[in-house]
C-alpha cells in the first residue's frame, strides 16, 4: 500500500506532466499555425500573381508589338529599371506600364486598390483598403484568417491615393514577405541600388521615388495625410529627409503626393520603419487619346 508522501509524489509529478503536455502541444500549434500560414500565404500569393500580374505583363508585351521602336524602348527601359526613365513630357504619348485586369481583380477581391511591386524586396502584393485598419493584418486578400495578412492603405484615405499621403501597412515577416525585406533601406548603398518602386492602381500607373526612411515611435501618431498649407507639408517632408537613413535627390514641391510604406521594426520596443516616396505619374486615364473630348463632352 502506497503511503501519504508517495501519494502526493504520484499527484506532483502528474501535475508536471499535464502542464508539460499542455505547454508542448500549444507549443507546437503554436509553430504548426505559423507554417501552415506562412505556405498558405505564399501558395495563394502565387497563384494570384500567376492569374493577373505575370498575365498581364504578357498582355502589356504583346501590346508592345503596335509600338514605334522608340516608344517601346522607353517603356522596356521604365519597366525594367523604373528610377532610370524621367517622367514623360505633357502631350507624349503614354502607354500603360501594365495591363493588368483591376475590373476583374476587384469583381473577386472587392477591397483591391493597387499593386505594388520591387522584384528587389520580393514585394509583389496587390494592396487592399477598407473601412478600419484591423482586418487585414490577421487575413490574407481573399478574406482567409492568415497571420500574414495583407498590405492594407490606412482607412483614413481615400484609397485612390489622391491624397497627400496614402500609407500603406505590410507585417515584417521573418521570411522577407509582405514588408519583411523594407528595412533594407537603412542602408544608403541598397537606396542607390533601388531608389524607386512601381505602383499600378485602377487609374494608372506609378512610380514611386524614395525621399527618406525613418524610424518612428508606435506608441504615437507618427504620420499625417493631409496638409492645411504647402509650408505644413514642405515642412513634414524636411522633417522626413532631416531623420532619413539614406540621402535622396529627388525634389518635392507643392501639390506633390507621397506614399508611406510602413512595418513593424525591432531595435527598440514598438518602433516602426516607414519608407517615404514621392508619386510621380507615368500613365492615368486621362493621358488616353481622345479621353479629353470625352471628358469635355460629359
Amino acid at each position: 500500500m502506497k503511503s501519504r508522501n508517495e501519494k502526493r509524489h504520484e499527484i506532483v509529478y502528474t501535475v508536471l506532466f499535464c502542464l508539460f503536455a499542455v505547454v508542448f502541444l500549444l507549443g507546437f500549434w503554436i509553430i504548426a499555425y505559423h507554417v501552415i500560414s506562412a505556405f498558405r500565404s505564399t501558395v495563394l500569393n502565387d497563384e494570384l500573381q500567376k492569374q493577373f500580374f505575370e498575365s498581364s505583363l504578357i498582355t502589356s508585351q504583346n501590346a508592345d508589338a503596335d509600338l514605334t521602336s522608340e516608344d517601346q524602348s522607353r517603356q522596356e527601359a521604365s519597366v525594367e529599371n523604373p528610377g532610370s526613365a524621367g517622367q514623360e513630357a505633357k502631350g507624349e504619348k503614354q502607354h500603360r506600364q501594365l495591363s493588368l485586369d483591376f475590373k476583374e481583380l476587384k469583381s473577386s477581391y472587392p477591397d483591391t486598390a493597387a499593386w505594388l511591386t520591387l522584384e528587389a524586396l520580393r514585394i509583389n502584393y496587390p494592396v487592399m483598403h477598407t473601412d478600419n485598419n484591423s482586418f487585414y493584418i490577421d487575413h490574407l486578400y481573399n478574406g482567409e484568417p492568415n497571420s500574414y495578412g495583407a498590405l492594407f492603405v490606412d482607412y483614413r484615405n481615400r484609397g485612390d491615393f489622391s491624397d497627400q499621403n496614402t500609407v500603406i501597412y505590410g507585417h515584417h515577416m521573418g521570411d522577407g514577405s509582405m514588408f519583411g525585406s523594407l528595412e533594407d533601406y537603412r542602408s544608403q548603398e541598397f537606396y542607390d541600388l533601388y531608389p524607386t518602386m512601381m505602383l499600378y492602381t485602377p487609374e494608372g500607373d506609378y512610380r514611386i521615388e524614395f525621399i527618406s526612411g525613418t524610424s518612428e515611435d508606435g506608441d504615437y501618431e507618427f504620420v499625417e495625410f493631409n496638409f492645411n498649407s504647402e509650408e505644413a507639408f514642405l515642412d513634414y517632408v524636411q522633417d522626413l529627409r532631416s531623420r532619413s537613413c539614406f540621402t535622396s535627390d529627388v525634389e518635392v514641391h507643392p501639390g506633390d503626393r507621397l506614399v508611406s510604406l510602413c512595418t513593424c521594426a525591432y531595435k527598440r520596443e514598438n518602433e516602426r520603419f516607414m519608407l517615404v516616396g514621392k508619386l510621380v505619374e507615368l500613365y492615368t486615364e486621362e493621358n488616353v487619346p481622345g479621353n479629353e473630348t470625352a471628358q469635355a463632352d460629359n
